[in-house]
């Protein structure tokens, strides 16, 4: 339904249950998605990230975890 809501509002019952014509225009706007080519990075000229920043992040996160369950007991 939120799908539906952002995207097809226009062709949906009520503007949010989806229909045929929601269902069409889910269709159309999949067809345009893999035709079009990606754009532009969003990040700034210059701002690189090292492929070892996503593992640095989920290390951190597991030690913070694993730290307040010991400190918490749960």
């Amino acid at each position: 339904m939120l799908l539906t809501l952002v995207f097809a509002r226009q062709q949906a019952l009520a503007g949010l249950i989806p229909g045929p014509q929601a269902f069409q225009r889910f269709a159309e706007l999949l067809r345009r998605a893999a035709t079009t080519s990606p754009g532009t990075p969003s990040r700034p000229r210059g701002v690189r990230r090292h492929p070892s920043d996503a593992g640095r992040g989920v290390l951190v996160i597991g030690l913070l975890v694993d730290t307040l369950a010991v400190t918490f007991r749960s």
